[in-house]
């Protein structure tokens, strides 16, 4: 067969048949070359084509089929490469997978680590007040059934008489069903239910119930004090000077109530942070290590500490471990607030004396969810933003430094509430300097008013209430302000000093 085949496929120009002859044509019907007498011979009658034409067709048909199989071998490797570049994006996420899970898992375990630490703390704590706190209130629940019981006793007594004589009685003893000692009942209405077992108290629990709710209806009238009422009324419930103990000191820098009776209270230069008891009990210090402009509490129980001309936003662990939150260059960081879902909003300067500044949303984790700077009519809402809070309605009131001015705005920045600059009756001979503010679990908001040594309170809609001064605040300019669990106002002052002031005493509805 192999030589067959090669018999067929001519090796020079010239005729097998007429080797003086070349070839000059193409036998269609036996696919073949021809020569001139071949024509007459053997391929007589057959379809013949020029042998330069034919060729020509075959090179421009060979030409296509090359052109097809280069096409489809494009093809293949622009599969390939696609290919390659999809396994390794593949590979790429899957090393950024890792490694976030990696993280994830490091930082449950680390938050674990705190958790425990925390519970071990608060539980040994606990165990140290629990049989105080309890030997208190059966005490207490012993006296006031007894006195209850006499009460009753003559109630019954009375009823058994004429109707003269009973209006004559009652005419004469204006009966309090509640005039016994209350300070177990506040304890029990307004503490938290982990320090007070009410189950091991020896008293029905109806009955408790009925006069705790009683006990409230009594002390929390729907009242507000007008200006003069307030000046004979405020009374300060604590008075601490920390300059005592730290002569270095100056104003307080930060206020944060982390329980009814503590709130770390921090210093800005020098960077430290202390944990103290309303009555000025130390029960923790950090030395933050450089000037800081707040610091708040995160829903994980971390610390955050923003820099007082930095660009930097650090986390600190309840363990100790320091972080980096969050970096706003080429923006200065000023004060932040987390919200109750756990985000943090934080207030940014310009790094120049011109430019406005703006407010920033970060997720738990420090990174950036939104950010507020113009409103829907494209103009800028902000010149220098220095504080935020958000109020129980969950919506945010910003603190201008630029325009001494208060903003009230909804929860996505879109509308502006109220806007306050100050009260129509000045607190003091000097502008309207808000330094801080906060809000009890009414809404009433609290005011630090520097420069005029005062406390605007604010309804919640922003409309003026009063003002609160009393002779501490003529000698020292209140700073920082904020409302605990247990409705005591704290108010941090320059030269070192805190105050506090039980806001059930001033008779607004807390």
């Amino acid at each position: 067969m192999r030589i067959m085949a090669q018999a067929q496929v001519p090796v020079t120009n010239t005729c097998t048949h007429h080797p003086m002859q070349v070839y000059q044509f193409y036998c269609e019907n036996d696919n073949t070359l021809a020569c001139r007498l071949c024509v007459t011979g053997v391929h007589r009658g057959h379809t013949l084509s020029d042998l330069s034409e034919h060729a020509k067709s075959k090179r421009r048909e060979l030409k296509g089929h090359l052109q097809s199989m280069k096409d489809e071998l494009q093809l293949i490797k622009d599969e390939e490469k696609q290919n390659n570049q999809h396994l390794d994006e593949m590979e790429r996420k899957r090393s950024v997978i890792s490694k976030a899970i990696s993280d994830k898992a490091e930082y449950v375990k680390e938050k674990v680590d705190d958790a425990k630490c925390k519970l071990d703390e608060e539980f040994k704590a606990l165990q140290k007040i629990d049989k105080t706190l309890l030997g208190n209130c059966k005490q207490k629940a012993a006296t006031c059934r007894e006195k209850l019981q006499k009460h009753m006793e003559t109630i019954e007594k009375q009823l058994s008489n004429n109707d003269s004589d009973l209006i004559h009685w009652i005419s004469k003893n204006r009966f309090d069903p509640l005039c016994l000692d209350r300070s177990f009942l506040t304890e029990m209405a307004l503490g938290k239910p982990s320090e007070y077992r009410l189950d091991s108290i020896e008293i029905d629990e109806k009955r408790m119930a009925r006069m705790i709710g009683r006990f409230q209806n009594v002390c929390y009238e729907d009242h507000v004090c007008s200006g003069d009422e307030f000046q004979g009324q405020i009374e300060l419930n604590t008075s601490i000077d920390f300059k005592s103990n730290y002569p270095n000191y100056q104003h307080v820098g930060t206020v944060v109530p982390v329980h009814g009776e503590l709130a770390w209270i921090g210093f800005q230069r020098p960077g430290t942070l202390h944990l103290v008891t309303k009555k000025g009990a130390e029960k923790m210090k950090i030395l933050v290590g450089f000037d800081f402009k707040d610091m708040k509490i995160t829903k994980y129980g971390d610390i955050l500490v923003s820099e007082e001309k930095g660009f930097k936003v650090w986390r600190f662990t309840f363990c100790g471990r320091k972080q980096e939150f969050y970096d706003a260059s080429p923006f200065i960081t000023r004060c932040m607030c987390v919200t109750r879902n756990g985000e943090v909003l934080l207030c940014l300067h310009k790094n120049s004396t011109t430019g406005n500044g703006k407010i920033v949303k970060l997720s738990p984790t420090g990174k950036v969810m939104a950010e507020y700077s113009k409103n829907q009519n494209g103009k800028e809402m902000f010149q220098k933003p220095d504080r935020i809070i958000q109020n129980v309605n969950d919506d945010f009131l910003v603190i201008d430094g630029e325009t001494r001015a208060i903003q009230g705005f909804n929860s996505d920045f879109t509308k502006v509430k109220f806007t306050y600059n100050g009260s129509q009756k000045p607190a003091g001979p000097k502008p309207f300097q808000p330094d801080s503010v906060t809000n009890d679990r009414m809404g009433h908001l609290y005011i630090a008013d520097y420069e005029n040594h005062a406390i605007h309170v604010l309804q919640p809609d922003g409309s003026f209430l009063t003002f609160l001064q009393f002779k501490e605040l003529e000698r020292n300019w209140p700073r920082r302000v904020a409302v605990d669990l247990k409705s005591f106002l704290w108010i941090g002052c320059n030269n070192a000093k805190l105050y506090t002031i039980s806001l059930h005493s001033l008779g607004l509805q807390i």
